[in-house]
């Protein structure tokens, strides 16, 4: 759940012709995110262009996409059309969270400690963590417990941790023990 397909079908909107979801409401496990035209060249009638619709799964489960080419004003006499069977897993529950702080030779990255450190006191006060020393040069996990908060606010809980420690020298890792 949570991720995107593209489709890629060869198309030429300039003559009318375009593809269109025939089976939209039967679909229960995905959306259709976007839709977009992608050409080298200038658009001029005749000229072919590549139509890309994206669909996000949403929940577990299999649809069965069925899509039609033909010209809006003329939606009985169909060209083309495509089958496409999407199959949605259900995603793992992310239940503990670790962030290392690592160290390059000369202590760890002491800011994004932190900043980090910060996010958890003043966001996310009441989430159980526990802090592992592991190293010489004061590496150190902190582990993160998310059995008493709901799925949505971890992944808002992960997102804002990835924020926080972009490009620090800092790993996060999904559903690991934390080390003792």
């Amino acid at each position: 759940m949570g991720d995107t397909v593209a489709i890629r079908l060869n198309s030429n909107p300039s003559t009318g012709f375009s593809w269109n979801w025939q089976n939209e409401k039967e679909a229960a496990a995905v959306v259709l995110e976007g839709k977009e035209y992608i050409t080298d060249e200038v658009i001029i009638t005749g000229s072919p262009v590549l139509e890309i619709w994206k669909f996000k799964g949403v929940s577990a489960g299999t649809d069965t996409i069925k899509l039609a080419y033909f010209q809006s004003f003329n939606p009985e006499t169909i060209d083309q059309s495509q089958v496409v069977v999407i199959q949605v897993n259900e995603t793992k529950s992310l239940d503990r969270l670790v962030v290392s702080f690592k160290s390059k030779g000369a202590g760890i990255d002491r800011e994004a400690y932190t900043n980090y450190k910060s996010l958890l006191a003043k966001e996310f006060p009441t989430i159980p963590i526990t802090e592992a020393p592991w190293g010489r040069e004061g590496e150190i996990d902190i582990c993160v417990d998310f059995k008493d908060m709901p799925q949505s606010k971890r992944e808002d809980f992960l997102q804002r941790s990835k924020e926080i420690l972009k490009d620090r020298y800092a790993e996060i890792r999904i559903n690991e023990a934390c080390r003792k």
